[in-house]
């Protein structure tokens, strides 16, 4: 994400067509405001390619920044509408046991009951 010509490393937490939860990494980054413009760069996997989003900053609170997108262009909705399929299906094909070592953190000395 780019705001205030500063790069920030962020996490994708939510995305929708409306905008994105996003976490970020350098969370010390105080001058993000409600009403701030900036651009949000996801990586489409499927395509193999970077997109780029115009987004206003909704509301930004300790690490999280809620964004708004602004001017959609219809191949951008497009390819948000497959990241999101993408993402669905990656959730609906994990199972339990890898759901719980993923929340175990790898943890190699658990062991299922």
């Amino acid at each position: 994400m780019q705001c205030h010509e500063t790069t920030l490393i962020c996490r994708l937490e939510n995305l929708s067509m409306g905008g994105a939860l996003v976490t970020i990494r350098n969370a010390t980054i105080t001058d993000i405001c409600a009403g701030d413009g900036c651009l949000l760069r996801l990586y489409h996997e499927i395509e193999g390619r970077h997109i780029t989003v115009e987004a206003l900053v909704a509301h930004h609170g300790f690490a999280f920044v809620g964004l708004v997108f602004l001017n959609l262009d219809a191949e951008t909705k497009a390819s948000l509408v497959k990241i999101m399929d993408r993402e669905k299906h990656k959730t609906l094909r994990m199972d339990y046991n890898a759901t719980y070592y993923s929340s175990c953190g790898n943890d190699e000395s658990y062991s299922p009951q």
